[in-house]
């Protein structure tokens, strides 16, 4: 298997830091599943009525949603920030 990489939207790199600068643990909580992420890419549960890989990952109120293309060693993280705004 192609070792993944990561990759940010826009828009979660921008959330990552404010919820960096404004609740720091959780911040570090983020950050280090986002690193652990390359070597268990399906530890995220599958959002239903998605024909994609698309999971998402539950950091207390927060939530990662991100994309997986394992042929083309990549996860495209489309967002984090909080549950409310998740899954619109």
């Amino acid at each position: 298997m192609t070792p993944l990489r990561i990759v940010l939207a826009n828009d979660a790199r921008k959330r990552l830091l404010k919820i960096d600068q404004s609740l720091p643990a959780i911040g570090r909580k983020i950050e280090h599943l986002l690193r652990k992420l390359p070597d268990q890419p399906y530890c995220g549960n599958k959002l239903q009525g998605t024909s994609e890989e698309i999971r998402r990952i539950r950091v207390g109120d927060y939530r990662i949603i991100y994309q997986l293309f394992v042929s083309e060693g990549l996860i495209h993280v489309l967002y984090i920030g909080p549950r409310g705004g998740a899954y619109k």
